[in-house]
């Protein structure tokens, strides 16, 4: 019973381990397609927390971990954020080193 028990706890924790994998080498592809979900979570991924300043914000939310910080607008009407967006957070994260850029092909 023991090991049918750490063979499911590996595969659950494999299965989530590549979820989030995917996700990160998605982002890193700056599709056209990247919803502020996907983006929200990435960052939870990370250890971002967010914060959207209270009423007054509007639709800026603070992503924070630490004494690392970056502001991004969530996008409307639309949810899929704009690729300028996209490659500004991407530079932020490489930059502080969150996430390491192998040579993945980008979407055109």
């Amino acid at each position: 019973m023991f090991v049918a028990t750490k063979i499911v706890t590996f595969a659950i924790n494999f299965i989530a381990m590549s979820t989030k994998e995917k996700l990160i080498k998605r982002f890193i592809r700056l599709p056209k397609d990247f919803t502020w979900e996907e983006l929200v979570r990435l960052f939870g991924i990370l250890g971002f927390a967010i914060d959207n300043k209270g009423k007054t914000s509007g639709s800026r939310a603070l992503f924070v971990k630490g004494n690392e910080a970056h502001t991004v607008h969530k996008p409307h009407p639309s949810n899929v954020l704009k690729r300028y967006a996209l490659k500004q957070i991407l530079d932020f994260l490489a930059e502080k080193g969150f996430i390491k850029i192998d040579n993945v092909n980008k979407e055109t």
